[in-house]
């Protein structure tokens, strides 16, 4: 999906890449709250709401994306 939106005197082409970004990390957090005590079950069902909806080789291209992101900012080899 493309949308197309103004910014100041110009106008930009807005992707779906950027709702990924946001899904993944509903799953992160859904699986982060897991350590918590007691866990919230809200978070935890949009978690299991988001693998419902999203194709496995998907998930996994994008957590492994986001994870190499996070050791390239941190220098980390």
């Amino acid at each position: 999906m493309v949308r197309l939106e103004r910014e100041g005197d110009s106008f930009v082409f807005i992707t779906g890449n950027t709702q990924k970004l946001q899904d993944i990390s509903i799953l992160v957090n859904a699986i982060s709250e897991l350590n918590n005590n007691p866990p919230d079950p809200a978070k935890i069902k949009e978690g299991l709401i988001f693998l419902d909806k999203t194709p496995e080789n998907d998930i996994r291209k994008d957590l492994r994306t986001i994870m190499m992101q996070v050791l390239e900012n941190k220098g980390i080899d």
